[in-house]
């Protein structure tokens, strides 16, 4: 039965070996339609004192900022309201 054990444990550690001898990595970009760290924050400075409601729930939240800066980076207006 130990050996069987051993064996199996064997296998299981040749195919861990073979498997990490590939290389399964790949590259992720993200599109900030021509946005840098700068430009961000002065896009967001450009609204203080703005009330903003993107969700259409309640006016002035925190994350309606948050939302806000996505659709200008995204460059997508999704009309649909959360509910």
């Amino acid at each position: 039965m130990k050996t069987k054990m051993r064996k199996l444990l064997l296998m299981i550690l040749l195919i861990a070996v073979i498997f990490s001898l590939f290389n399964f990595s790949y590259r992720v970009e993200a599109n900030t339609n021509g946005y840098t760290a700068d430009t961000a924050i002065e896009y967001v400075k450009s609204l203080i004192g703005q009330q903003i409601d993107v969700d259409g729930v309640y006016p002035g939240e925190c994350v309606d900022l948050i939302m806000e800066y996505e659709r200008e980076l995204s460059g997508f207006y999704d009309t649909r309201k959360c509910s």
